[in-house]
């Protein structure tokens, strides 16, 4: 990304337009923006920051102060940014939420966040503005504006601040931040998910699998245990066990069944004889009750031959009773016809009656039918007149439309009157709670500067406690140190001597005159060494305290180093305390303003629209004057509405006055008119239904007295026919011997005589069968004596229960064997199955336990990733670190012990060629550390970029730092650093500095200057 042209518009107290032009600046590759502190440089950036992010404007001091400084401005506030990625070009716009003046009234209202984006890459540079903006991408949404730009960039504004601006001491926080502040950054940067999800996804299978098998292992051992066994041996056992048991139940089945069949052979003949004497008893026992039956029997042979007679009897008595029955029905018929007569004779006399009284209304039928023919006329009336009915009808409904258009104006009128007086209302109050809301915001605002002054305090001066305490307790530790490595070497040089003595002592034994020296060759010894003690005991204590001095120098050196670490941070936190405010009062009793402040604010509710409210109160005044209007026009409307329909109403009247009122409704009147018709044709009608009816009665009369005579009859021939059929019927009972009473008592018999001969039939069988069953039971007795049951059943019954015993007891132990050969069967497979299964899984899980960091370097694969980007990191820092520090200083990862394991970590250390070893970084001078800090954030973004295909690097900024090189070997560093800036610009990129050093101005001419006056900053092109 290379950033073209930058406009910040009402910038300043007193508005205008301050543009930025990057063209030449950036072709030139390495340029500067310079000024004094205060002018307000890096606010430029901050504002690129905004522009393409939308971020930042209430931190960042430019777009705050920018917006600060609007307040009473007319104009709005705006950033506007162009610039270049590859091919293409892309104009963003911003409008930060802000405070403007009302379009309508005083006061002011809050302008909402909103931004723009555009392609203008076919729209030359100069001619693309607000009116001018190519294709868009995105309007007014914030979020979609910074969605597309990230999407465009490939990072987001805190991946914009590390790589791409470099804010003047936050990448020495990056270089100096822990392992886990510093992998946090990285993950975001580079993009290593892959490997975390590939940990997880193999962490989730691995430990599936071990539930498994776990699992599998468990459920094989609560089998085991289910079936009381601890192991497999102990199954094995119980199945040979469970064998021998089978066995022995089979054999005690053959015994039980041996013993079960005599039982029963023995039951079986005892059974048979009892047989017998069961069968002499049942013998006596039927023949004694058929004996029984014999008075029985002899009443049914009675009933038989009563029966019999009675059906001798019943052709008479059914003839006697059918004479009865017709003498019967002739008396009914009689009676009916003498009332039938009587009714016929009454009838015609009443048609009669009913005649003549007809005849003498005949008068009223005349009378009837000319008051028809008077209603036929008022009818014609009616029609005549129904077109002014019709004009009448017409002015009702016209009345009624007016009516309710009245009502309606008149409801509006009220309606429009209510909503103009909440509304104005409404907008009294919201001017009242904006007036208010300003106050608030302004004590909130300046209590929120206050409180994070006090907050920012309070912490550095902790903070300067806690460095204090380390740096004291990193002293003594040094000074310790410092005594036992002086101590040591004392020690070491002692040692050392007394080997060295009983060495030479050694070698003094040997000498011979004459003989050369084997140390000094002299053949001369005036004085030979003399020398006590062991000299390989001596050698190995001179070793040991070698040893401990080497050590103790080692901890003397970083014990020295800790303590200069401390010093520093000590000081550089006495700096931070001493460059802030102290406040006047504690920071709870400003929060607590604070949060009073914030309260009111709150209690306000929502932000109303002012301007919009005055807007709809004027809306609602002119419909107000708009109903007033409407309702006069329904007055006048309603009144000739009234007077229409009370002419068209009087025409109507005097043109129906000579029809009755009750009958001036067609309706009613034609309904009285077919009233008046029925009633003329109801009396016709009943005279002629009259007439009839005195004919037809009359002869019903005469046939009537017809028929009582031939009843009369018929009755007298069916009292004979009754006389004669029971002298007959007594004459026969007379002949059989035998009284009506008993002949009418066997009747029911009659229909039962052949059951009753059969029954008779069948008992003398049965008792002859009976008597013959008798002899052969006792026949078959003979002498012999009747058996006891009771033991021979008791004896079946045992033999029965051991027998059910002994098969059960074998069928369970058969059960039992066979349960424990499947459970091993199982077992087994199972077993196997698992064994197979950790066999085969035992790489996967070996694999998920070292992406999960269970190996010698106690890593993840994520970690591991990072670091190797990291690594790459720092090699790309070194290329930029060597030639600034003419090849003193390389970067390195930190090795760092965990429990007895080396692990390889984020921290970083320089390595100093001139001592040897290596250094922390705080231990660095300022220069040194803005170079380190530099280099790291030159290497991260040649990484990043190389990496990660959608960052494109083109322009990078460095904000400050300089300063601190500009009296260090007479600006040799400074031109080191200058030097390798611009190879970075011969490479592919500009470089942007900010600064305020001379020396980097002069060395940097091209660029801007930022010059700070009284009516606000103002940018100067330095282009050469």
């Amino acid at each position: 990304m290379r950033p073209i042209k930058l406009t910040l518009s009402a910038f300043g107290p007193y508005g205008g337009v301050e543009s930025i032009d990057f063209r030449e600046a950036t072709e030139a590759g390495l340029f500067g923006i310079y000024g004094p502190t205060g002018s307000g440089k890096s606010s430029i950036f901050s504002a690129i920051a905004f522009a393409l992010f939308g971020e930042g404007a209430k931190e960042e001091q430019g777009i705050g102060t920018m917006r600060s400084d609007f307040a009473t401005d007319a104009l709005l506030t705006e950033v506007s940014l162009q610039f270049e990625l590859g091919a293409k070009r892309y104009y963003v716009r911003r409008i930060p939420d802000q405070p403007r003046p009302k379009t309508r009234g005083e006061g002011q209202t809050m302008q909402p966040h909103a931004a723009w984006l555009f392609d203008v890459s076919s729209v030359a540079i100069d001619d693309v503005g607000p009116d001018c903006c190519g294709v868009p991408l995105a309007e007014r949404k914030v979020g979609d504006v910074a969605r597309l730009v990230e999407e465009l960039l490939g990072y987001g504004a805190q991946q914009f601040r590390q790589i791409v601006l470099l804010p003047q001491g936050r990448f020495e926080r990056f270089l100096v931040s822990n392992s886990k502040d510093r992998l946090e950054i990285l993950r975001e940067l580079f993009d290593v998910s892959l490997y975390r999800k590939l940990t997880e996804k193999l962490k989730v299978d691995a430990a599936d699998i071990r539930r498994e098998i776990e699992d599998g292992y468990r459920l094989n051992g609560q089998r085991l245990a289910a079936e009381g066994f601890a192991s497999s041996d102990e199954l094995s056992a119980g199945i040979a066990s469970a064998l021998e048991q089978y066995e022995l139940s089979r054999l005690a089945v053959a015994e039980t069944s041996a013993v079960l069949t005599l039982a029963n052979n023995a039951f079986a003949a005892a059974v048979s004889q009892e047989k017998l004497f069961v069968e002499v008893d049942a013998a006596g026992a039927a023949l004694e009750q058929l004996e029984g039956k014999l008075p029985e029997f002899d009443a049914v042979r009675a009933r038989k031959s009563c029966a019999e007679l009675a059906r001798r009897m019943a052709d008479l008595d059914s003839s006697l009773t059918d004479a009865r029955k017709r003498h019967a029905a002739a008396v009914t018929a009689q009676a009916s016809a003498s009332d039938a007569e009587v009714r016929a004779r009454d009838a015609a006399s009443a048609a009669i009656a009913l005649l003549a009284d007809l005849r003498s209304q005949e008068h009223e039928i005349e009378t009837l039918a000319r008051k028809i023919d008077e209603m036929g006329r008022h009818k014609q009336v009616l029609v005549d007149s129904t077109e002014r009915l019709a004009e009448h009808e017409k002015a009702l409904g016209a009345l009624d439309s007016a009516k309710q258009g009245h009502d309606q104006a008149v409801a509006d009128q009220q309606q429009a009157e209510r909503a103009f007086e909440e509304k104005s209302a409404a907008f009294a109050a919201a001017q009242r709670d904006a007036l208010e809301r300003q106050g608030l915001i302004g004590r909130r605002d300046k209590l929120k500067i206050e409180l994070g002054g006090a907050q920012a305090h309070l912490s550095a001066t902790q903070a300067l406690e806690k460095a204090q305490a380390e740096y004291d307790a990193a002293a003594a530790a040094a000074l310790d140190a410092q005594t036992r490595h002086h101590h040591a070497g004392e020690e070491d040089a002692a040692r050392e001597s007394d080997y060295i003595s009983a060495q030479a002592s050694v070698l003094a034994e040997r000498l011979e005159d004459g003989v050369p020296c084997p140390v000094c060759g002299g053949s001369d010894h005036p004085q030979p060494a003399h020398g006590t003690g062991d000299a390989g005991l001596l050698e190995k204590a001179w070793r040991g305290a070698q040893s401990a001095s080497i050590a103790a120098a080692k901890i003397d050196r970083e014990a020295q180093s800790r303590a200069s670490s401390a010093k520093a941070t000590l000081e550089a936190r006495q700096a931070t305390v001493s460059d802030l405010v102290v406040p006047q009062r504690g920071i709870s009793e400003i929060d607590t303003e604070y949060q009073h402040a914030l309260a009111a604010i709150d209690k306000l509710g929502g932000v109303a629209d002012v301007t919009l409210l005055a807007k709809e109160v004027d809306e609602f005044r002119d419909r107000k004057l708009t109903t007033a209007t409407k309702l006069q026009q329904a007055n006048s409307t309603l009144g000739d509405a009234t007077t229409v329909e009370a002419l068209s109403r009087q025409g109507y009247a005097d043109r129906i006055a000579s029809v009755p009122e009750t009958l001036r409704d067609s309706n009613v009147l034609q309904a009285a008119i077919d009233a008046a018709r029925a009633d003329l044709d109801r009396r016709k009608k009943a005279i002629t239904d009259a007439l009839e009816q005195q004919q037809s009665s009359q002869a019903a009369r005469i046939k009537a007295e017809a028929l009582l005579q031939n009843a009369s009859a018929s009755l007298n021939d069916c009292a004979d026919a009754v006389e004669r059929k029971q002298a007959e019927f007594e004459s026969r009972l007379i002949e059989l011997g035998i009284s009506e009473t008993a002949y009418r008592s066997a009747i029911p018999d009659i229909d039962l005589i052949g059951e009753l001969e059969g029954s008779i039939v069948e008992f003398d069988k049965d008792l002859a069968a009976a008597r013959g069953r008798q002899t052969a039971a006792r026949n078959a007795v003979g002498s012999a004596q009747r058996p006891a049951m009771e033991p021979f059943r008791l004896s079946c019954n045992q033999a029965q229960v051991a027998a059910d015993d002994a098969s059960r007891h074998s069928a369970e132990a058969q059960q039992k064997h066979r349960s424990l050969v499947d459970l091993q069967t199982s077992l087994a497979d199972e077993l196997k199955n698992l064994q197979s299964l950790e066999q085969s899984s035992g790489s996967l899980r070996g694999l998920a336990e070292a992406f999960d960091g269970q190996n010698e370097l106690r890593t993840t694969l994520e970690t591991f990733a990072i670091g190797a980007m990291f690594d790459q990191v720092l090699e790309a820092a070194n290329l930029r670190l060597d030639p600034m520090t003419g090849g003193r200083y390389r970067f390195e990862r930190d090795t760092v012990s965990v429990g007895g394991r080396s692990k390889r970590g984020l921290d970083v250390r320089v390595h100093d060629i001139q001592t040897g070893r290596a250094r922390e970084i705080i231990t660095l001078s300022g220069g040194e550390t803005f170079i380190a800090a530099l280099s790291l954030a030159l290497g991260l973004s040649d990484v990043v970029e190389m990496t990660h295909g959608a960052i494109r690097l083109d322009t990078i900024f460095i904000d400050e730092g300089f300063g601190s090189l500009d009296t260090e070997n007479d600006a040799g560093t400074l031109d080191q650093v200058l030097q390798v800036l611009q190879d970075i610009v011969g490479e592919r990129r500009s470089v942007g500095l900010i600064s305020h050093v001379p020396l980097v101005q002069q060395a940097v001419p091209n660029g801007f200057s930022v010059r700070k006056g009284v009516s606000g900053s103002v940018i100067e092109s330095r282009l050469q």
